[in-house]
């Protein structure tokens, strides 16, 4: 049961506000094939990179294993893991060498980095702009009924739904 769309944001420390990022270098940082700010352009951390994701079960991380990593590639088994995206974004805003990816909710105190040109907002998102969305899904075993359909169509089609949608998400229409 699709709702909504949502931006997965790639973010890094405010004090490290990298202009923009490619998908190979996303592809290097995450898979632990680039491990040095260094090597990393416009950044402004030096030394080694923290990696923060979400723990292997999240639909946040397998987003982004699809959206920004691809078929062949997997994050570092290096990398730190978080349950939670409100954890994994307070460690990123703890430690100026960290990088991750966040739901755009959860943005907010960090330096969220331009993908591929473009800025990870709703707006960019709902346009198609900005390439790192997802769908945002409400999952049910078989045919939604009783309360469950009710609050489907309601998330749906409401009113008060569609505000709290639009200030969070990517609404469908």
């Amino acid at each position: 049961n699709k709702i909504a769309r949502d931006a997965l944001c790639v973010v890094t420390h405010r004090e490290n506000p990298i202009a923009n990022i490619s998908q190979e270098t996303i592809q290097a940082i995450f898979s632990g094939r680039v491990r040095s700010w260094s090597q990393v352009p416009g950044a402004q951390a030096s030394g080694p990179i923290d990696l923060v994701v979400r723990t292997a079960a999240s639909g946040t991380q397998d987003a982004f294993q699809n959206i920004f990593m691809g078929p062949s590639l997997r994050v570092s088994s290096s990398a730190r893991t978080e349950r939670s995206n409100g954890l994994q974004a307070l460690r990123i805003k703890s430690n100026p060498q960290a990088i991750g990816y966040a739901s755009f909710n959860f943005v907010s105190g960090l330096h969220s980095i331009p993908y591929r040109g473009v800025r990870c907002s709703l707006r960019n998102a709902k346009s198609g702009q900005y390439l790192g969305a997802r769908n945002f899904w409400m999952v049910t075993r078989g045919k939604a009924r009783g309360p469950v359909a009710s609050f489907l169509r309601w998330s749906r089609r409401s009113g008060s739904a569609r505000r709290i949608i639009q200030r969070n998400w990517v609404p469908l229409r």
